[in-house]
């Protein structure tokens, strides 16, 4: 699998979001626990366009925690799997650091 790092694939990018909650809908559907996903990337790779932007995020995120990974946990509220909004479901321990420059992505 490939990835582009800032905006897809990496460091909580728009990929590993959308499968955490597809992981943790499901389970909760079929009445099982989450377990821990593993995201695996091949070829992760960044922009010369995005570095400042990476370096930005990876700085805010070394200085709040001390470390790059952080855990956040999903809480989905009890619904049927098809009937979810965004409205029902909860991130846990999610701190927001505020917008990072605009992000271009590569075509």
């Amino acid at each position: 699998m490939s990835g582009d790092f800032l905006t897809a694939a990496g460091a909580g990018g728009w990929n590993v979001v959308q499968y955490a909650f597809l992981q943790h809908a499901i389970a909760k559907e079929c009445g099982l626990e989450a377990g821990i996903l593993l995201h695996v990337v091949q070829d992760l790779h960044l922009y010369n366009k995005h570095t400042e932007q990476a370096a930005e995020l990876i700085k805010r995120y070394a200085e709040d925690t001390g470390e790059l990974n952080t855990k956040v946990q999903i809480k989905i509220s009890d619904k049927p799997f098809f009937e979810l909004t965004a409205d029902d479901v909860e991130l846990i321990g999610y701190e927001p650091k505020g917008k990072i420059d605009k992000l271009d992505v590569a075509i």
